[in-house]
């Protein structure tokens, strides 16, 4: 995680758009220059979140196990 956030600048230096609590799920959107990145964090049962289209996934799966997450760029 430490080398994806040294990587992208948007995790560096990017504002947080979105901060929500839906359920047992975090999620929160951070935006720099023309780029965003989404990040999912779940806390509850196993489940399957649908993504956007034409996003490319950094780090995670789609299948958010408990105490996972998925990170994904716009």
């Amino acid at each position: 995680m430490i080398a994806l956030r040294n990587k992208e600048k948007v995790l560096q230096y990017g504002i947080y758009d979105n901060l929500e609590l839906e359920g047992d799920k975090i999620s929160f959107t951070r935006s720099f220059e023309n780029e965003k990145i989404t990040v999912l964090i779940n806390f509850g049962i196993k489940k399957e979140i649908t993504l956007p289209a034409n996003v490319k996934v950094l780090m995670g799966s789609k299948i958010l196990k408990p105490n996972s997450f998925i990170i994904y760029k716009n």
